[in-house]
């Protein structure tokens, strides 16, 4: 890859980021998590937050938030 490249590179991955940063990140990982062919296959079982019992903590969360 040559430096032009490299600057479009890190230029998208910061945009990804920011908005990333700024969006509701739990019903994203909620969305895929209760998606039938995708389903916890997807994440890694090394962060607490995404097993199944870390993953019922961020659904507990999200429904009290949503009917509050």
């Amino acid at each position: 890859m040559d430096d032009a490249d490299h600057d479009v590179k890190d230029g998208i991955k910061a945009s990804l980021e920011k908005r990333w940063a700024k969006a509701d990140q739990d019903a994203f990982i909620l969305a895929v998590f209760f998606n039938p062919y995708i389903r916890a296959d997807l994440f890694s079982r090394k962060i607490i937050q995404l097993t199944p019992a870390g993953t019922y903590g961020i659904v507990k969360a999200y429904v009290q938030e949503s009917i509050s």
